[in-house]
C-alpha cells in the first residue's frame, strides 16, 4: 500500500497513527486531511475541558470553536507539538476565562 502523505505516517511502535507533530507540520502546510486527523484525535479532549468548566450548552460551544480557531491561527508557531494537547486544554481555559469576564 502506498503512503499518501504525512498525515498517514504511523508513530514509532505501529500504533497506526500519525504523530502529532507530523500532523502538525503538515497541517501548517495547507494539509486538510492532516487537520481533519488533528480536530478528529484531540476533539474529544477539548470538549470535556470546556464542559469541565460549568459553562452553558452555548458557552462550552463557543468555546470549543475558539480553541479551534486559535489553533488554525497559530498552527505555524507551535513550539512544541507533541503537546499540543496540553495546549489546547489551556487554550480552551483562556477562552473559557475570556467569557467569564
Amino acid at each position: 500500500m502506498a503512503n499518501s502523505g504525512p498525515a498517514d505516517e504511523e508513530t514509532p511502535g505501529g500504533a497506526g497513527q500519525a504523530a502529532v507533530s507530523t500532523l502538525v507540520d503538515a497541517a501548517a502546510k495547507g494539509d486538510q486531511a492532516a487537520w481533519g486527523r488533528l480536530v478528529q484525535r484531540f476533539t474529544g479532549l477539548v470538549w470535556s475541558v470546556t464542559r469541565s468548566l460549568g459553562l452553558s450548552g452555548d458557552d462550552a460551544k463557543d468555546v470549543f470553536e475558539a480553541t479551534w480557531l486559535r489553533l488554525l491561527e497559530r498552527i505555524d508557531r507551535i513550539d512544541d507539538p507533541d503537546r499540543l494537547g496540553a495546549w489546547l486544554a489551556d487554550t480552551a481555559r483562556r477562552e473559557a476565562a475570556l467569557r467569564s469576564r
